[in-house]
Protein backbone atom coordinates (compact mmCIF):
# COMPACT_ATOMS: atom_id res chain seq x y z
CA UNK A 1 0.00 0.00 0.00
CA UNK A 2 1.23 3.29 -0.60
CA UNK A 3 0.95 6.31 1.23
CA UNK A 4 -1.40 9.13 0.49
CA UNK A 5 -0.32 12.45 -0.01
CA UNK A 6 -2.84 14.98 1.73
CA UNK A 7 -3.21 17.95 0.10
CA UNK A 8 -1.76 20.76 2.35
CA UNK A 9 -5.20 22.87 2.91
CA UNK A 10 -6.50 19.62 4.52
CA UNK A 11 -3.97 18.89 7.16
CA UNK A 12 -5.52 21.06 10.20
CA UNK A 13 -4.11 23.50 12.55
CA UNK A 14 -1.98 23.79 15.52
CA UNK A 15 -2.20 26.52 18.00
CA UNK A 16 -0.67 27.02 21.30
CA UNK A 17 -3.37 28.46 24.35
CA UNK A 18 -2.59 31.88 25.48
CA UNK A 19 -1.80 30.30 29.05
CA UNK A 20 0.45 27.41 27.57
CA UNK A 21 2.64 30.50 25.83
CA UNK A 22 2.47 32.63 29.21
CA UNK A 23 3.88 29.57 31.09
CA UNK A 24 6.05 28.39 28.59
CA UNK A 25 7.77 32.76 28.68
CA UNK A 26 7.77 32.37 32.38
CA UNK A 27 9.66 29.60 32.86
CA UNK A 28 12.47 30.60 30.42
CA UNK A 29 12.70 33.76 31.75
CA UNK A 30 12.91 32.68 35.57
CA UNK A 31 15.55 29.85 34.78
CA UNK A 32 17.24 32.61 33.06
CA UNK A 33 17.24 35.45 35.80
CA UNK A 34 17.58 32.48 38.33
CA UNK A 35 14.15 32.75 39.68
CA UNK A 36 10.90 30.83 39.97
CA UNK A 37 8.87 30.88 37.32
CA UNK A 38 5.88 31.33 39.47
CA UNK A 39 7.28 34.95 40.41
CA UNK A 40 7.36 35.90 36.92
CA UNK A 41 4.20 38.00 35.56
CA UNK A 42 4.18 37.63 31.69
CA UNK A 43 2.17 40.05 29.51
CA UNK A 44 1.77 39.28 25.79
CA UNK A 45 0.38 41.49 23.07
CA UNK A 46 0.44 41.34 19.34
CA UNK A 47 2.73 43.85 17.41
CA UNK A 48 2.14 44.22 13.45
CA UNK A 49 1.23 39.89 13.41
CA UNK A 50 4.58 39.43 15.63
CA UNK A 51 4.39 38.49 19.60
CA UNK A 52 5.50 41.28 21.93
CA UNK A 53 6.71 39.74 25.46
CA UNK A 54 6.58 42.31 28.16
CA UNK A 55 7.98 40.05 31.49
CA UNK A 56 8.17 41.42 34.88
CA UNK A 57 10.58 39.55 37.37
CA UNK A 58 12.80 39.62 40.52
CA UNK A 59 16.33 38.91 39.74
CA UNK A 60 18.79 36.65 41.04
CA UNK A 61 21.83 38.63 42.98
CA UNK A 62 25.12 38.11 45.10
CA UNK A 63 24.84 40.26 48.23
CA UNK A 64 26.35 43.02 48.33
CA UNK A 65 28.74 42.22 51.25
CA UNK A 66 30.25 39.66 48.72
CA UNK A 67 30.34 42.54 45.72
CA UNK A 68 32.17 44.84 48.87
CA UNK A 69 34.80 41.95 49.40
CA UNK A 70 35.34 41.18 46.11
CA UNK A 71 34.02 43.39 42.99
CA UNK A 72 35.14 40.84 40.60
CA UNK A 73 31.90 38.80 41.71
CA UNK A 74 29.58 41.10 39.45
CA UNK A 75 31.23 39.58 36.33
CA UNK A 76 31.06 36.18 37.38
CA UNK A 77 27.50 36.37 38.51
CA UNK A 78 26.51 37.38 34.92
CA UNK A 79 28.04 41.33 34.99
CA UNK A 80 26.05 44.66 36.06
CA UNK A 81 22.11 44.75 36.16
CA UNK A 82 21.84 46.93 32.43
CA UNK A 83 24.12 43.50 31.10
CA UNK A 84 22.23 40.89 32.86
CA UNK A 85 18.83 42.70 31.08
CA UNK A 86 20.00 42.54 27.80
CA UNK A 87 21.31 39.09 28.08
CA UNK A 88 18.13 38.14 29.59
CA UNK A 89 16.18 39.73 26.92
CA UNK A 90 18.41 38.18 23.99
CA UNK A 91 17.74 34.57 25.15
CA UNK A 92 13.87 34.75 26.10
CA UNK A 93 13.57 35.91 22.29
CA UNK A 94 15.89 32.98 21.04
CA UNK A 95 14.55 30.14 23.66
CA UNK A 96 10.56 31.23 23.26
CA UNK A 97 11.25 31.13 19.31
CA UNK A 98 13.01 28.37 19.57
CA UNK A 99 10.32 26.34 21.69
CA UNK A 100 7.39 27.37 20.03
CA UNK A 101 8.09 29.13 16.55
CA UNK A 102 6.81 32.29 17.37
CA UNK A 103 7.81 35.28 15.82
CA UNK A 104 9.02 37.87 18.39
CA UNK A 105 9.12 41.37 17.93
CA UNK A 106 10.29 42.81 21.28
CA UNK A 107 11.33 41.72 24.90
CA UNK A 108 10.80 44.26 27.65
CA UNK A 109 12.30 43.08 30.84
CA UNK A 110 11.33 44.51 33.92
CA UNK A 111 13.45 44.02 37.23
CA UNK A 112 10.85 44.38 40.41
CA UNK A 113 13.32 43.54 42.62
CA UNK A 114 16.64 41.92 43.47
CA UNK A 115 16.62 38.89 44.99
CA UNK A 116 19.40 38.58 47.13
CA UNK A 117 21.59 34.85 46.78
CA UNK A 118 22.73 34.03 50.19
CA UNK A 119 25.90 32.24 50.61
CA UNK A 120 26.87 29.66 52.74
CA UNK A 121 30.05 29.84 54.98
CA UNK A 122 33.33 27.34 54.41
CA UNK A 123 34.17 25.85 57.36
Amino acid sequence: MTGAVIPPHSRGRTSISRTALTRVVAAVSGKILGVSAHQVRVELSDDGGRLQLTIHSPVRMVSLDRVVADPNVIGRAGGTLMERGEHAQQHIRSQVTAMTGYRIAQVIVTMTRASIRTEARVR
